[in-house]
């Protein structure tokens, strides 16, 4: 029996980071699997594998100074993109065999202990949510702890006496780890201890060999890291600096809200259970005095070195999971020997506690991948390679990985504006965020096109679909009617007049529309509203022009192009732009005609600044036929004003999410459906803010236009279903979404937060995970 569960453990805990092997390396932490992926894509590039030599060798093993630790990960992705295989699905490969090495260490750890423990570990270790986030991960972290929990295994904890050549094996094992990531060598001691425990405390050789074995380790440290071995603190102080600070956090380490910082992520690496598992195992552990001594030990260097490392990132955290699997483990099996019926309350009360364990859900958040840049790698390709480019992403080098293309990246481009005027102009932007930045008009010949269809980034073209300098007023090649002058209005400082004053369109169809620009030196940014004839409700539809979408804006904005200066050097106020504007209707938008509005929008935060003017433009949205009920509804297809989706762990590479409702959040949806009375289902978990409990919870508002709204409370961050009963007047009424009370709670001063909502304060958010209309029975 014992055998079947054992393999069992190791069966789980294979297939539990099997689940999450893929190739998307856009999952936390993303700058680090990014730079990763970015160096192993040199090095397949600039070392070829047939070219192997010294030069090679020197080439692949290269460190850098933020990731200076030996590149393992790059030499097994190297190798992978070498013959051909995916680089990044090597390297989680790889992490897979480390978590695997990991867990039979534990394993031999707790079976040095007792059988029972041994088995209760590996199983602990196979599901732990953080043990699971990192045994798949692209980072060094798990060859360190694999390479510790062997260091340990080596030195004979737990046995009655020393293996043979165990100050040689446990020097390499430990050597590997440091050389992984350099604070490994805070487990040292445990190391030591366990070897010198089982050695014997007055076996003068045994100090000799550990001490030969400790300064053997040391010089290798000190040889690859680049440190001097007679004062090596000058070098660690580089190193820290250039990583994440570690020796300047060490005052901060030592306050209260460290100490508070270091209890919170080590519940958030060993989760609510088990943490309180491990405290009580520590306790069994005092009454084993064979032990005693190396679990003591790595107990407190576990904690310590979460503590130690505040300064870095909470995943840092997981180097803690081996000690705590075995006292938690010790703790069980303890409990377990009171009698049969304590077995079933701790699995009941364990379950309940993780299940509610806020931990669990941002192990969620660091296994989820950002799909959106693979849209913007689709981009990319139908784009072409014409043009300089360049690339501007939430980190350094996210968006050049997924581009491939060559160029330059955001940081690398001058921070002055006046030099950009000089600069070399760039014809394609790639980006994953953008806010209104000025310089974007040094930078490129024209303005950005904005759109919101596909995704939190923009690309785009300035020579596609333009026409500069044409007078509009006489008939061209294309065959445009001329334009009167008189039909421009005037917004803000230009004058905009478009091609026909009437459209009609069906939902998934392209709609075009010309307008002409009469510009002035500097035009404002517009943003543009399709406004509701029946209901004056303004939609946010995003144009496309020069082959650009994006909606990090507030509102959908249109590209007004700047005039060309003349010969003189000076600004042609008669010069005129044509634009052709493309504009994809979601297909549960609402049927009927809209106005065209247009608003003034601030350059920088490109919110509106005004309430803008009504073109005497008119489009027609009609739909070609109806559906019937029970209808369910696809998120993707409604009109949204600030489109929000939140990510879910890539299964076996799946992209997954759900829609988010949250501050001035809006959703329209028409589900073309006959009059009559239907049954509105909604699905969805909600998040709360604030400590009073009458007004944390976000409430959903339903609004129908003429009737009274309806609403419903998520009362629980648990997914649950919801109905309520609605009526329809036709085919081209619909409802629009909303949060009814939203807040953000700044009341939070936490400076150590230890899950992204508290850095914020958090606020009132509806995840919606399905809406269907059903009959009415």
């Amino acid at each position: 029996m014992h055998r079947v569960l054992l393999a069992g453990a190791i069966v789980a805990l294979i297939g539990a980071r099997l689940l999450f092997v893929h190739g998307d390396p856009s999952d936390f932490p993303q700058d680090r699997n990014i730079a990763a992926g970015m160096q192993i894509r040199e090095a397949v590039r600039d070392y070829p594998l047939n070219k192997f030599g010294f030069e090679t060798i020197v080439g692949v093993c290269q460190s850098f100074p933020a990731t200076p630790e030996f590149p393992f990960m790059r030499i097994v992705g190297w190798i992978a993109g070498s013959v051909g295989k995916d680089p990044i699905v090597a390297c989680r490969l790889f992490s897979v065999l480390m978590a695997l090495a990991t867990g039979i260490g534990i394993y031999i750890l707790g079976w040095r202990i007792s059988g029972a423990v041994g088995l209760v570990a590996i199983w602990m270790f196979a599901l732990a949510p953080m043990a699971v986030f990192m045994g798949r991960a692209l980072l060094p972290d798990g060859i360190m702890i694999a390479a510790l929990v062997w260091a340990v295994v080596a030195s004979g904890a737990g046995l009655s006496e020393a293996p043979k050549n165990a100050p040689l094996r446990l020097a390499v094992w430990l050597a590997i780890a440091c050389l992984a990531k350099l604070p490994a060598v805070v487990f040292a001691p445990v190391v030591a201890v366990a070897y010198l425990s089982v050695a014997g405390w007055r076996n003068w050789r045994a100090w000799v060999y550990c001490a030969v074995s400790m300064l053997v380790v040391y010089l290798v440290v000190c040889l690859w890291y680049g440190l001097a071995p007679w004062w090596p603190f000058s070098g660690l102080a580089r190193l820290s600096s250039g990583t994440n600070n570690l020796l300047s956090a060490t005052d901060v380490a030592l306050s209260a809200q460290g100490f508070e910082l270091t209890a919170m992520r080590l519940v958030l690496a060993l989760t609510w259970p088990g943490v309180m598992l491990a405290f009580a195992g520590w306790a069994v552990a005092q009454g084993k005095p064979g032990q005693r001594a190396w679990v003591n030990t790595f107990c407190i260097l576990s904690i310590f070195f979460v503590l130690l490392t505040i300064g870095a990132n909470t995943y840092w955290a997981a180097a803690a999971v081996p000690a705590g699997c075995i006292l938690a483990a010790l703790a069980a099996v303890e409990i377990a020997r009171f009698g049969r019926w304590t077995v079933a309350p701790l699995v009941a009360v364990s379950a309940l506690v993780l299940w509610i364990d806020p931990g669990v859900r941002q192990i969620g958040r660091y296994l989820a991948t950002q799909p959106q840049l693979t849209d913007l790698r689709r981009a990319a390709i139908r784009l072409g390679d014409n043009g300089p480019s360049i690339f501007y992403g939430f980190d350094l080098d996210d968006v050049a990985w997924f581009v491939d293309k060559p160029g330059k990246t955001w940081t690398e481009a001058p921070g002055d504006l006046a030099k950009m005027r000089s600069w070399e102009r760039y014809q394609y932007l790639y980006s994953s965020r953008m806010g209104g930045e000025p310089a974007m008009g040094q930078l490129f010949r024209t303005k950005p096109v904005v759109d919101t269809r596909a995704g939190d980034f923009v690309v785009f073209s300035v020579n596609e679909k333009v026409r500069f300098g044409e007078n509009p007023f006489t008939p061209s090649a294309g065959g445009y009617t001329p334009i009167n002058p008189k039909d421009f209005v005037q917004t803000g400082a230009f004058t905009i007049q478009f091609h026909t004053t009437q459209y009609t369109a069906s939902p998934r169809d392209p709609l075009s529309i010309k307008m002409v620009f009469k510009n002035s030196p500097a035009p404002p940014p517009v943003g543009i509203e399709f406004v509701h004839a029946a209901t004056g409700e303004a939609l946010p539809i995003a144009p496309r022009s020069g082959g650009a979408w994006f909606n990090r804006w507030c509102m959908p904005r249109i590209q007004i192009p700047q005039t060309t200066p003349t010969v003189r050097g000076e600004i042609d106020l008669n010069a005129f732009v044509q634009m052709t504007y493309g504009f994809r209707l979601p297909p549960l938008m609402p049927g009927g005609p809209y106005t065209i509005r247009l608003r003034q929008l601030d350059e920088n935060s490109a919110a509106p600044i005004d309430d803008g003017i009504n073109t005497p433009v008119t489009v027609n949205v009609s739909y070609p036929e109806l559906n019937a009920a029970p209808l369910k509804i696809n998120l993707a297809d409604a009109v949204w004003s600030h489109p929000t989706r939140i990510w879910k762990p890539a299964w076996l590479g799946k992209e997954t999410c759900v829609w988010a409702l949250q501050g001035d959040g809006r959703v329209w949806l028409s589900p073309r459906l006959a009059a009559g009375r239907y049954r509105l289902k909604i699905r969805g978990r909600g998040e709360y803010v604030g400590s009073d409990p009458r007004t944390r919870w976000p409430i959903l508002e339903v609004h129908q236009p003429g009737r009274s709204d309806k609403k419903i409370e998520f009362r629980s961050s648990c997914a649950a279903t919801h109905e309520i009963e609605i009526s329809l007047r036709g085919p081209d009424d619909f409802i629009r979404l909303r949060v009814a009370n939203p807040m953000i709670d700044y009341s939070v001063t936490r400076p150590f937060p230890l899950y992204p909502s508290e850095l914020s304060g958090g606020s009132k958010m509806i995840e919606l995970m399905g809406i269907e209309f059903l009959p009415v029975k």
